[in-house]
């Protein structure tokens, strides 16, 4: 897989009026032409080169607008009214907070990843616990049923033992 440097560009290095704001680079090797390898990929998105969005537009358009205006817009623009933009100007409001608020809302998040974990956690070993508990219940439901199979409908021992999937030592003991 190649790894991919993006960059987000306050400017523009290229004088268009298309409108393109992304553009895709690779290293190559100036005499030859050849690339220098596959795995190292650029990407400039130059901000200021999205002047307008509209309903339509890609949502990296949008996110492009939205990063090169965030601090003149007053509100989030109709056309960012998706989960994600919410997600983008929630955090954005985090930087208006006082020093002492900023402590506190860390604390808050660290609080709340640790709850998820720990609840996560729990979830985890739980299901452990009851899959467990279901084999093992599972187990001697069989045994029983073997057992029934044997003494009260008089089927052989190897018979149940072939239905059940257990050897008849394991149903006939006790």
């Amino acid at each position: 897989m190649p790894v991919y440097f993006i960059g987000l560009m306050d400017f523009s290095l290229h004088s268009n009026s298309d409108g393109t704001f992304m553009f895709n680079y690779e290293l190559i090797e100036k005499n030859s032409g050849e690339p220098m390898t596959d795995r190292l990929k650029f990407i400039f998105l130059e901000l200021p080169n999205v002047q307008s969005i509209t309903e339509d537009s890609p949502d990296l358009a949008k996110l492009c607008y939205a990063l090169h205006n965030m601090t003149t817009l007053k509100s989030r623009p109709q056309v960012m009214q998706t989960e994600i933009f919410e997600l983008l100007f929630n955090s954005a409001e985090i930087t208006k907070f006082t020093p002492q608020e900023k402590i506190r809302y860390e604390n808050d998040m660290t609080t709340e990843r640790d709850i998820r974990n720990q609840i996560a956690y729990s979830k985890e070993e739980g299901l452990k616990e009851g899959l467990e508990q279901g084999l093992e219940q599972g187990h001697q439901a069989l045994i029983l049923t073997a057992r029934k199979l044997v003494v009260e409908i008089g089927l052989s021992a190897e018979l149940a033992a072939k239905a059940t999937g257990l050897s008849p030592e394991e149903f006939m003991k006790n």
